[in-house]
Protein backbone atom coordinates (compact mmCIF):
# COMPACT_ATOMS: atom_id res chain seq x y z
CA UNK A 1 0.00 0.00 0.00
CA UNK A 2 1.22 3.42 -0.84
CA UNK A 3 1.42 6.24 1.69
CA UNK A 4 0.97 9.84 0.67
CA UNK A 5 1.00 12.99 2.66
CA UNK A 6 -2.42 13.67 4.00
CA UNK A 7 -3.80 10.20 3.26
CA UNK A 8 -5.41 8.09 5.94
CA UNK A 9 -3.21 5.46 7.53
CA UNK A 10 -3.94 2.52 9.73
CA UNK A 11 -5.39 3.44 13.09
CA UNK A 12 -6.83 6.79 11.96
CA UNK A 13 -3.43 8.51 12.00
CA UNK A 14 -2.56 11.05 9.30
CA UNK A 15 0.88 11.84 8.00
CA UNK A 16 1.91 15.48 7.36
CA UNK A 17 1.33 18.82 9.07
CA UNK A 18 -1.88 20.37 10.19
CA UNK A 19 -2.78 23.90 9.25
CA UNK A 20 -2.15 25.12 12.82
CA UNK A 21 1.35 23.59 12.89
CA UNK A 22 2.16 25.21 9.56
CA UNK A 23 0.97 28.63 10.78
CA UNK A 24 3.01 28.33 14.00
CA UNK A 25 6.13 27.42 12.00
CA UNK A 26 5.59 30.39 9.68
CA UNK A 27 5.15 32.73 12.69
CA UNK A 28 8.43 31.52 14.22
CA UNK A 29 10.27 31.96 10.91
CA UNK A 30 8.79 35.47 10.51
CA UNK A 31 9.86 36.46 14.05
CA UNK A 32 13.41 35.26 13.41
CA UNK A 33 13.50 37.11 10.06
CA UNK A 34 12.33 40.37 11.71
CA UNK A 35 14.99 40.03 14.44
CA UNK A 36 17.69 39.40 11.84
CA UNK A 37 16.54 42.34 9.74
CA UNK A 38 16.62 44.68 12.77
CA UNK A 39 20.13 43.48 13.59
CA UNK A 40 21.32 44.12 10.05
CA UNK A 41 19.72 47.58 9.96
CA UNK A 42 21.23 48.59 13.31
CA UNK A 43 24.65 47.25 12.26
CA UNK A 44 24.50 49.26 9.03
CA UNK A 45 23.49 52.45 10.86
CA UNK A 46 26.29 51.91 13.42
CA UNK A 47 28.75 51.46 10.54
CA UNK A 48 27.48 54.64 8.88
CA UNK A 49 27.88 56.58 12.18
CA UNK A 50 31.41 55.19 12.61
CA UNK A 51 32.37 56.18 9.06
CA UNK A 52 30.95 59.68 9.58
CA UNK A 53 32.88 60.01 12.85
CA UNK A 54 36.10 58.89 11.14
CA UNK A 55 35.58 61.49 8.42
CA UNK A 56 34.96 64.17 11.08
CA UNK A 57 38.10 63.04 12.91
CA UNK A 58 40.16 63.29 9.71
CA UNK A 59 38.90 66.86 9.16
CA UNK A 60 39.67 67.84 12.78
CA UNK A 61 43.14 66.30 12.55
CA UNK A 62 43.79 68.20 9.30
CA UNK A 63 42.75 71.46 10.96
CA UNK A 64 44.98 70.76 13.98
CA UNK A 65 48.04 69.75 12.01
CA UNK A 66 47.89 72.01 8.96
CA UNK A 67 45.52 74.95 9.34
CA UNK A 68 45.31 75.90 13.01
CA UNK A 69 47.46 79.04 12.61
CA UNK A 70 45.23 80.28 9.78
CA UNK A 71 41.92 79.42 11.50
CA UNK A 72 42.86 80.51 15.03
CA UNK A 73 45.14 83.55 14.65
CA UNK A 74 43.42 85.27 17.56
CA UNK A 75 40.25 85.37 19.63
CA UNK A 76 37.04 84.70 17.72
CA UNK A 77 34.81 82.19 15.98
CA UNK A 78 35.38 80.98 12.45
CA UNK A 79 33.05 78.69 10.50
CA UNK A 80 33.71 76.86 7.30
CA UNK A 81 32.91 73.85 5.18
CA UNK A 82 35.44 71.07 4.67
CA UNK A 83 34.68 67.88 2.72
CA UNK A 84 30.98 68.61 3.11
CA UNK A 85 31.20 68.92 6.92
CA UNK A 86 30.59 72.08 8.94
CA UNK A 87 33.70 73.10 10.90
CA UNK A 88 33.58 75.68 13.70
CA UNK A 89 36.83 76.90 15.29
CA UNK A 90 36.40 78.92 18.50
CA UNK A 91 39.40 80.68 20.08
CA UNK A 92 39.32 82.34 23.47
CA UNK A 93 42.18 83.97 25.33
CA UNK A 94 43.42 82.34 28.50
CA UNK A 95 44.31 84.48 31.48
CA UNK A 96 47.54 82.79 32.51
CA UNK A 97 50.05 84.41 34.85
CA UNK A 98 53.01 84.73 32.49
CA UNK A 99 56.27 86.43 33.43
CA UNK A 100 57.04 89.66 31.61
CA UNK A 101 59.32 89.43 28.58
CA UNK A 102 62.94 90.40 28.92
CA UNK A 103 65.75 89.61 31.32
CA UNK A 104 64.92 88.48 34.87
CA UNK A 105 64.56 91.07 37.61
CA UNK A 106 67.91 91.34 39.48
CA UNK A 107 66.05 92.05 42.74
CA UNK A 108 64.56 88.53 42.65
CA UNK A 109 67.95 86.80 42.75
CA UNK A 110 69.09 83.93 40.57
CA UNK A 111 66.60 82.31 38.24
CA UNK A 112 65.37 78.85 39.16
CA UNK A 113 64.55 76.02 36.79
CA UNK A 114 60.79 75.54 36.32
CA UNK A 115 59.21 73.29 38.92
CA UNK A 116 62.07 73.62 41.41
CA UNK A 117 61.59 75.43 44.68
CA UNK A 118 64.28 77.80 45.94
CA UNK A 119 66.68 76.15 48.34
CA UNK A 120 65.58 72.65 47.39
CA UNK A 121 68.31 70.30 46.14
CA UNK A 122 68.00 68.91 42.63
CA UNK A 123 66.55 65.46 42.08
CA UNK A 124 69.05 62.57 41.81
CA UNK A 125 70.72 62.62 38.41
CA UNK A 126 69.67 66.22 37.78
CA UNK A 127 72.32 68.91 37.65
CA UNK A 128 71.72 72.08 39.62
CA UNK A 129 70.52 74.87 37.33
CA UNK A 130 70.96 78.49 38.27
CA UNK A 131 71.60 81.42 36.00
CA UNK A 132 72.92 84.70 37.31
CA UNK A 133 70.36 87.46 37.09
CA UNK A 134 70.64 89.44 33.89
CA UNK A 135 73.26 87.08 32.42
CA UNK A 136 72.45 85.87 28.93
CA UNK A 137 71.75 82.16 28.76
CA UNK A 138 73.86 80.21 26.33
CA UNK A 139 72.58 77.31 24.27
CA UNK A 140 72.96 74.08 26.22
CA UNK A 141 72.71 75.76 29.62
CA UNK A 142 69.71 75.28 31.89
CA UNK A 143 66.61 73.36 30.98
CA UNK A 144 66.22 72.55 27.25
CA UNK A 145 64.47 75.36 25.41
CA UNK A 146 64.13 77.47 28.56
CA UNK A 147 65.65 80.59 26.99
CA UNK A 148 63.55 80.26 23.85
CA UNK A 149 60.42 79.73 25.92
CA UNK A 150 61.18 82.76 28.09
CA UNK A 151 61.78 84.89 25.02
CA UNK A 152 58.59 83.69 23.37
CA UNK A 153 56.32 84.23 26.37
CA UNK A 154 56.02 87.95 25.80
CA UNK A 155 55.29 87.65 22.09
CA UNK A 156 52.50 85.08 22.19
CA UNK A 157 49.00 84.94 23.59
CA UNK A 158 47.79 81.60 24.97
CA UNK A 159 44.45 80.53 23.47
CA UNK A 160 42.00 77.73 24.20
CA UNK A 161 40.93 76.48 20.78
CA UNK A 162 37.82 74.35 20.31
CA UNK A 163 37.32 72.63 16.97
CA UNK A 164 33.82 71.31 16.35
CA UNK A 165 33.12 69.16 13.30
CA UNK A 166 29.53 68.17 12.57
CA UNK A 167 29.38 64.78 10.85
CA UNK A 168 26.53 63.84 8.54
CA UNK A 169 25.21 61.35 11.13
CA UNK A 170 25.47 61.52 14.90
CA UNK A 171 26.64 64.10 17.43
CA UNK A 172 29.37 66.63 16.62
CA UNK A 173 33.02 65.83 17.26
CA UNK A 174 34.61 68.36 19.65
CA UNK A 175 38.39 68.72 20.06
CA UNK A 176 40.01 71.15 22.52
CA UNK A 177 43.63 72.24 22.50
CA UNK A 178 45.86 75.04 23.66
CA UNK A 179 47.50 77.23 21.05
CA UNK A 180 50.02 80.04 21.22
CA UNK A 181 48.98 82.79 18.83
CA UNK A 182 51.20 85.71 17.90
CA UNK A 183 50.40 88.71 20.08
CA UNK A 184 49.03 91.72 18.21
Amino acid sequence: MRRTIGSAARGGRRDGFTLVETLVALAVVAAVAVALQRGVVSARSALARAEALLEAEAVARDVLENRLDALAPGVGIRRGDDRGLVVTVTSEALDLPLPPPGPPDPAQGPAQAPGREAGRPPAPGQAPVQVAAGAPQQAGEGAPGEAAADAALGRFTPLRVTIQVEPAIGPPLVVETLHAAAAP
